[in-house]
């Protein structure tokens, strides 16, 4: 009988270390403009967008400025935001994504 007890506490433990933890995670968009060829320049804004149990979530991020955020560890993040390009066809704007896992030994995620 105690050996059944101490298996099932061990079985226990394990099913609750397996949770995920909620992670504070600090986001940091840092874009500067490139004075390489293609000359790129970066918009102001990034969305961020996440989901959680069937409901979708969305932050936006100041260029050159942090968040921070509470969220689930393993949730899968995207960043979209303005990507301006200059070369020898013109002037053309597009969309540029960046991603991340959440991570609770790894909670900064800059792009």
């Amino acid at each position: 009988m105690k050996l059944q007890v101490v298996f099932w506490m061990l079985i226990l433990l394990v099913l609750i270390g397996c949770q995920p933890q909620d992670v504070k995670v600090t986001i940091t968009y840092n874009k500067n403009a490139q004075n390489v060829y293609p000359y790129s320049t970066y918009g102001d804004v990034a969305k961020i967008y996440y989901t959680i149990a069937g409901k979708n979530y969305e932050h936006s991020v100041g260029n050159h400025r942090s968040i921070e955020l509470v969220v689930r560890e393993k949730t899968q993040m995207r960043a979209t935001y303005d990507k301006y390009i200059s070369d020898a066809n013109g002037a053309r704007a597009t969309l540029e994504d960046s991603y991340y896992t959440v991570d609770k030994n790894n909670p900064v995620w800059k792009f």
